[in-house]
């Protein structure tokens, strides 16, 4: 048996993998083969973040009502339907519907995992989300290489197809479903019972997070850094397109970012 920490990062591996090979460079070139504008291709690219905005404050209290390895069964079994959806779409509005539903795996998963980090090992939670981070990082940076990669060669001879891409998307999901089934059952964190406490709670971290400014401004600055980069992925694709840089050296460009990432983040 594998012990919940290696489970964990195998699941935040092939999860990361799946969530950043389905879009990078994938997405933009699948609404171009749809036949959405510019336009379509960034609201395309924002429906996800959108389910992260909405549902990742809720993801963490509903894991601390329910438990958090239901939660990342929940979030798992998202991921794990999510790819074979992008097989079945045929315009952009289903494709933006797919977006939102997706995204509502990583929403959930993202806080969730790394608060069960720090349940399971509360004195050696920095190490510990050290490696969780670099397993996670590890799968990003191998997504996009291979996501262009597979359209090169799936593009020859019989024009840009995303089968494959896909189904290698859904392995991986069904992978990391596997890893997270396997973990440890979790309690749900203890609290008072009152009337009203839920929404209570849910008016505290909002209070909590409003009021300090520190977290605020770092905030800011993560939503403008995530801004640039979210242009950067959309747009990058298509540019690279009409300059006749084929699908896997983009693939490549956009996982040397996740390098520079993985070596500077030590340090800083």
């Amino acid at each position: 048996m594998f012990s919940p920490f290696i489970l964990l990062c195998v699941s935040g591996f092939f999860a990361l993998f799946s969530s950043t090979i389905s879009k990078n460079p994938s997405l933009p070139l699948l609404v171009d083969y749809l036949g959405g504008s510019e336009t379509a291709i960034g609201f395309v690219a924002a429906a996800s973040a959108f389910s992260g905005i909405v549902f990742s404050l809720p993801a963490g209290l509903l894991a601390d009502r329910f438990g958090k390895k239901r939660l990342l069964i929940v979030a798992g079994g998202v991921f794990a339907t999510s790819p074979f959806l992008y097989l079945l779409t045929s315009n952009i509005w289903q494709l933006s519907v797919i977006r939102l539903y997706h995204g509502l795996a990583t929403a959930i998963f993202g806080p969730v995992s790394m608060a069960l980090v720090i349940e399971l090992y509360e004195q050696k939670k920095g190490e510990r989300l050290g490696c969780f981070s670099t397993a996670t990082l590890l799968g990003r940076f191998l997504a996009p290489a291979a996501g262009g990669l597979i359209l090169s060669i799936s593009a020859v001879g019989m024009g840009l197809q995303f089968t494959p891409l896909y189904l290698l998307c859904g392995i991986a999901d069904i992978i990391a479903l596997s890893a997270i089934s396997t973990l440890p059952a979790t309690q749900p964190t203890k609290v008072k019972e009152k009337k009203g406490n839920w929404q209570a709670q849910w008016r505290k971290s909002l209070l909590a997070l409003k009021s300090n400014r520190i977290i605020l401004a770092t905030c800011a600055i993560d939503a403008s850094i995530l801004f640039c980069y979210g242009i950067f992925e959309t747009f990058l694709p298509l540019l690279a397109l009409t300059k006749e840089i084929a699908v896997w050296q983009t693939g490549l460009c956009i996982s040397s970012q996740v390098v520079t990432i993985a070596i500077t983040k030590p340090f800083l």
